[in-house]
């Protein structure tokens, strides 16, 4: 009897120990984070990023679905990671609220990529960062499609994190009503957040996009872009240095870049007013190299155009007459292969815009050379790209 009740309390006790065991890993392979969980030996990242979180470049991680950090909270994503895009019923993207912040920091040998598994234009959503900083858009607050975020405040230094060598590809999917995103936006973003070296490849829609904010851009890379590779508006006053720009032929671009202030109210304020230093452009014999609208302003140096329809685009009164006062300004500007140059609407017998044709002129004086003599390859040539 003794024998009998002594087997039976060590069965019981190694059937406990093995059912501990067995919890024990089961509990290993997933995540104390709620918007992680793990599938086919990849962090799967999804939902409200409410705490502070690493990505390693040593691990597979993936995106899903509706994707966004907190306010307050701090997303790192170490240097050399790849973050890939998965399909999903909902639009997949990744963005940064209003005093949320992302970290990515790589290095020219070790690029941050985000992509997507099917390696195709139009796959997923791209990222979206939301700032504080002003913007002219609804009355200076606003909210991006399918709950991307809302942006907009007095904030001009507001500081939304850093993009240092981060390439971003194969964005343009549908959010809703049949508005494709683009690969990254900027939505009202401070002078504080660091954005250096990016690439955006390969998108359906437009490249980068940024609505108002006080956000400088530089060593940015765009190419193989759908629409417009980059479009700026809604009161965006800040600079962009060391720019390099591509359209593909059997892509389709519209305008390489587009510089609006408000399409249906053009004298909200702030006003559009950009400064652009060190820009190669290279077209496929359409559309425009450079447009202004809608009552945008700026100041661009050092700028090459290569093989468009047209070069350098003035639309509308308002920006006419800003080319008259010289806040459209061009130097060291050279303009090739393009089939006109130049064109500014409405027509010069507008006695108020009396010179216009002088100060275009002007802007050819010196020629520019753009990001690079070799169309920018100096300060490429040890960063991993895609084209």
């Amino acid at each position: 009897m003794i024998n009998r009740l002594y087997y039976s309390i060590t069965f019981l006790i190694l059937l406990h120990s093995s059912c501990l065991k067995e919890e024990t890993e089961i509990i290993s392979n997933s995540t104390s984070q709620s918007f992680i969980f793990e599938e086919g030996g990849c962090k799967v990242i999804t939902g409200e990023i409410n705490e502070n979180y690493t990505i390693s470049a040593n691990e597979c991680y993936k995106l899903r679905g509706n994707t966004h950090i907190s306010a307050g909270v701090t997303l790192t994503i170490e240097s050399g990671a790849t973050i890939t895009a998965i399909p999903y019923s909902k639009p997949t993207y990744l963005s940064v609220r209003q005093g949320g912040q992302i970290i990515a920091n790589g290095t020219a040998d070790q690029p941050i990529i985000f992509t997507h598994e099917d390696m195709q234009p139009e796959s997923w959503s791209g990222l979206h960062i939301n700032g504080n900083a002003p913007t002219n858009k609804n009355g200076g607050s606003s909210q991006g499609l399918e709950n991307t975020g809302y942006y907009g405040g007095n904030n001009p230094q507001d500081n939304s994190g850093v993009l240092n060598y981060v390439i971003i590809k194969y964005c343009g999917e549908e959010l809703e009503n049949g508005f494709n995103s683009n690969g990254l936006n900027l939505n009202a973003v401070g002078s504080e957040t660091d954005v250096d070296f990016v690439q955006i490849y390969n998108c359906k829609n437009d490249g980068l996009k940024i609505n108002g904010g006080n956000v400088d851009v530089n060593h940015l890379v765009v190419t193989h872009i759908d629409q417009d590779c980059v479009d700026l508006e809604y009161g965006w006053q800040g600079s962009g240095n060391n720019w390099y720009i591509e359209q593909i032929d059997e892509v389709g671009s519209d305008e390489a870049i587009q510089i609006d202030n408000d399409e249906t109210s053009p004298e909200v304020t702030p006003v559009t007013n950009i400064n652009l230093n060190n820009v190669t452009i290279i077209g496929f014999g359409e559309e425009s190299a450079i447009r202004f609208r809608s009552n945008s302003k700026g100041l661009l140096n050092n700028i090459l155009i290569n093989n468009f329809a047209l070069g350098i685009e003035i639309t509308g009164t308002y920006c006419n007459l800003s080319v008259v006062n010289d806040e459209i300004l061009f130097t060291n500007l050279s303009i090739n292969n393009c089939a006109v140059s130049h064109q500014h609407t409405p027509s010069i017998a507008d006695p108020s815009l009396v010179g216009i044709e002088d100060k275009v002129s002007s802007w050819f004086t010196n020629p520019g050379t753009g990001c690079g003599e070799e169309y920018g390859d100096g300060w490429m040539s040890n960063w991993t790209l895609s084209f």
